[in-house]
């Protein structure tokens, strides 16, 4: 009870409710999905408007997929399947990339040296009760 200054009483009161955490969405699954990426075959001049790769997982998962190159060559992308199955990803690459690659092509017609960009993809996917999957996968983007 509060009393002020003129004598008016007021009383307070609050009530919380905690809520208890929820419990494990599926205690029974403990596996990681298993993922897999596949990359098929292309070229420099192909990935320069979009990089094409596979994903595959075994149960319903999502996360992201990063491919990464030598000389600042980064490809990234979110991976969302509703059930098992296979994501077809055209990964587009930035402004800095897209120069990069034209570089590349620019300098292998030059030379006559078709020179392949070494890349790495890895992807790294949550299914639903939180276990995380992973996979990487080295490729190559001819010249």
């Amino acid at each position: 009870v509060l009393t002020d200054q003129a004598g008016n009483q007021t009383v307070l009161a609050r009530t919380f409710t905690v809520k208890e955490p929820d419990a494990d969405p599926d205690p029974s699954d403990r596996t990681a999905p298993a993922v897999k990426l596949v990359a098929p075959k292309q070229t420099v001049k192909t990935a320069r408007k979009k990089l094409r790769l596979k994903v595959r997982c075994n149960e319903a998962c999502s996360g992201k997929v990063v491919v990464k190159g030598k000389g600042a060559v980064k490809f990234a992308g979110r991976v969302s399947l509703a059930k098992a199955g296979v994501a077809k990803l055209k990964l587009k690459p930035g402004a800095k990339v897209r120069k990069r690659l034209n570089a590349i092509l620019a300098r292998s017609l030059r030379t006559h040296e078709a020179q392949p960009l070494k890349l790495t993809a890895t992807a790294s996917l949550k299914d639903k009760a939180g276990n995380t999957g992973k996979a990487s996968l080295k490729f190559r983007v001819t010249g």
